[in-house]
This record gives structure tokens, sequence and C-alpha cells, in this order.
């Protein structure tokens, strides 16, 4: 497995084993309650975290934490040629590079943006070696 898959199942993981829930509809919102072991009349002990999503305030520290730590290691990461040219390779797949042309979406997943590539030589070079591995594996698909 590459190593920017295995940064993104490690990260996924830790998130998903995290107690949260999401809720988009009332009952969702009630199951999201019992999970928690609480009641409507418990909800100030809630904290919206985006996308319909709630953590308990007291989770609100090591929530927090996880996604800094999670952010580190992403940043960390990309120090490592190996890592950028999987993580560059998966996403340009991800985001149907072969029909946009366009790399910006690829970049953005994994914590780049197109100035930071363009500025780099090395970010640059890696970029274009994955741009020929991309055509030469998409070349097999048509």
């Amino acid at each position: 497995m590459n190593k920017y898959k295995e940064l993104k199942n490690k990260i996924e993981k830790e998130i998903n084993n995290f107690p949260m829930f999401f809720a988009f509809n009332p009952r969702q919102f009630t199951k999201g309650l019992e999970k928690f072991r609480l009641t409507r009349k418990d909800t100030s002990q809630l904290l919206k975290i985006g996308g319909g999503g709630f953590i308990k305030k007291s989770d609100s520290i090591a929530f927090e934490k996880m996604l800094e730590s999670h952010n580190t290691l992403r940043q960390d990461s990309l120090k490592d040629d190996e890592y950028v040219y999987s993580a560059m390779l998966y996403e340009l797949f991800n985001h149907e590079y072969c029909y946009t042309g366009c790399p910006v979406a690829a970049f953005e997943a994994i914590g780049l943006s197109l100035e930071e590539v363009k500025a780099d030589e090395r970010l640059l070079r890696i970029f274009n070696e994955t741009r020929i591995k991309y055509f030469e594996e998409m070349d097999g698909e048509f």
C-alpha cells in the first residue's frame, strides 16, 4: 500500500473511532443523543462541528488535538518525496485529471496549492513524474 493511502486510512480510522454523530433530520438527532446517552434536555452538552456533526463539549479539546495531530502528520509527510508522489498520483485519479486537465483539486486534497507546486522545484519535479505515471496507467485503461 502506498504511504499516502496508509496515512489516509490511519486518519480515517481515528476519526471514525472518535465519539461523534451526524444528524440531518430530527430522527437521526434523537438516535445520536441516544448514542451519547443524552436526552433533548441535555443538548447544551453538545458541540456542533460542522457538516451535521456533533461531539460532546467535554470532548472538544481531544477532538481539536486529534485534528491538529492529523494536520501535523500531513504537513510532515509532504517532506517525503515518496509520500508526495503517491498522494499526487492517487488524487489525480480521484479527481479525474484525464478529463479536467486541471490538477488543482488534486493538489488541494493533499494540502497544496497550484502556486506552491509551481514555486517549489521539488514539488514540480514530483508532479511531472506523477503526470507521466498517471498517463502511462491511463493508457492501459482505454
